[in-house]
């Protein structure tokens, strides 16, 4: 509630704008697309309409009240106590280290989900690694039977990604990881830039060393994805 909901909710719904504006005037990219924004506005509303809910209903109060009542449930008895004492302060360090590392974990399955780049370089990357094991324990989408179907599932992305869009969408991403609680640090960010990075050090960034790659050109995936073909 605290993390997901609005963290997923309004990083969709900038991206929604920003594809919305750098596709304006082209009808055919608008429509290339118009798929995708509407996923993303489908999970936006979604998401929205759970926050709301949750604010409006008296879900969480319910759910403390009831958690209350179990505690003095398992107080009430020695041998119950004895045996829970500890359940909802355990439950309570499991749930804190998960919100320490939420903004961490959340950015780092978005970029993968929106940034066409890191979608292809993640395939190529598991590629690799599914090409060094028998094809019985690879990933079924990875599987002899099975690469060139998973390979013609990323032909859209060949067809309309487009560099503005991209190169928006990662400087995006960094500036906000840069600006994460010490818990949440993505370590590759931390690497690369310190607290007075500006947005123009991070799409400059974004230009020379990711841009500049061209992965989302069908020739250069490729040509990854041949350097791991032969065992």
């Amino acid at each position: 509630y605290n993390y997901q909901l609005p963290y997923i909710s309004s990083l969709y719904e900038w991206t929604i704008k920003l594809i919305e504006a750098k596709t304006e005037g082209n009808e055919e990219m608008s429509l290339a697309y118009s798929t995708r924004i509407k996923r993303l506005s489908n999970t936006m509303k979604n998401y929205k309409g759970k926050i709301q809910g949750l604010r409006n209903t008296q879900l969480i109060t319910t759910k403390q009240k009831e958690e209350k009542e179990i505690q003095e449930f398992i107080k009430a008895d020695k041998e119950r106590n004895e045996k829970y004492d500890n359940l909802f302060s355990d439950i309570a360090k499991v749930y804190s280290k998960k919100d320490e590392l939420a903004e961490a974990n959340l950015w780092l399955s978005r970029l993968y989900s929106l940034s066409d780049n890191f979608k292809l370089a993640k395939f190529v990357i598991q590629y690799a690694e599914e090409r060094e094991k028998d094809n019985s324990k690879r990933k079924t989408s990875f599987k002899d039977e099975n690469i060139e179907k998973s390979i013609r599932k990323l032909d859209k992305i060949f067809k309309i990604s487009m560099k503005e869009i991209e190169q928006e969408l990662i400087t995006k991403m960094i500036c906000d990881a840069i600006k994460f609680s010490v818990t949440s640090r993505i370590k590759a960010v931390d690497n690369t830039f310190d607290e007075t990075a500006d947005r123009y050090d991070v799409m400059k960034f974004v230009e020379d060393n990711l841009i500049s790659t061209e992965i989302t050109k069908r020739k250069n995936f490729d040509e990854l994805l041949n350097c791991h073909w032969k065992n």
